[in-house]
């Protein structure tokens, strides 16, 4: 990361990292030596403080920073900003002291209303907004599918070359092959949420392969009325076949 935070930068302002990126050497190793920003997520055990933003008390010695430890699973709400509401999950945010990471963080607290579960999410960036800690977060696990889907059905880790532009070639057509079938799918779907699947796709193919080849074997006029059919009947159900 550190030696090609250059190019990076001229991406995006934000390293989106996994939970395994919440250590503090991990931490300062990406804000001290990059002009990027991290975000990340906690243990639902992080050990967190509020700020304290009272008045400073008259007297002398250094002022109170810290206003007590955060309990995530009672969490004091009034304490924190939502920033973001619907049907299934609030987002609160609010800017908080890390004791493992020994430095303020801006805090993304997600709450799932159906099952009352909660994640922690964070930044190092204070100013940034906490829906899109959220946001830049669950992007960066769609790229889990992405390669689970390489891996599972375009032959990610089939390569046995060694060359290094061998291997660029291969890794770029195998995950270049599950973007174009996403693609092919939201063609077909009028719902673009709608759950994406490669399984679905690999079957349609070697259903329609199927299906042509046989189609093709019989020597028939397709066009014609006397052979009028539901083609995507057949299709289905030669999926179903195979």
């Amino acid at each position: 990361m550190i030696n090609r935070a250059q190019d990076l930068k001229k991406i995006a302002d934000y390293f989106v990292y996994d939970g395994a990126a919440a250590k503090k050497k991990f931490v300062d190793g990406i804000v001290e030596n990059t002009e990027l920003h991290l975000v990340s997520k906690f243990p639902k055990n992080a050990n967190m403080r509020y700020l304290y933003t009272g008045p400073r008390r008259p007297r002398s010695g250094r002022p109170r920073q810290y206003d007590g430890k955060i309990r995530w699973k009672k969490l004091e709400t009034d304490r924190f900003d939502t920033c973001y509401e619907d049907d299934e999950i609030t987002i609160y945010t609010a800017v908080a002291n890390s004791v493992l990471l020994k430095c303020n963080i801006r805090i993304a607290y997600i709450r799932k209303k159906i099952s009352d579960s909660y994640a922690i999410l964070f930044s190092t960036d204070v100013n940034l907004d906490g829906f899109l800690i959220y946001k830049y977060y669950k992007a960066r696990f769609q790229i889990e599918f992405l390669f689970r889907d390489a891996k599972q059905y375009t032959g990610l880790t089939h390569c046995q070359a060694r060359s290094e532009n061998k291997l660029y070639f291969h890794f770029n057509c195998s995950l270049t092959a599950v973007s174009i079938a996403k693609a092919d799918f939201f063609e077909k779907v009028e719902n673009q949420k709608a759950p994406f699947s490669m399984r679905n796709i690999t079957d349609y193919y070697s259903a329609k392969l199927f299906l042509d080849r046989i189609l093709s074997k019989l020597d028939i006029d397709l066009t014609s009325d006397k052979f009028n059919f539901d083609y995507e009947e057949l299709l289905n159900t030669a999926g179903a076949l195979a």
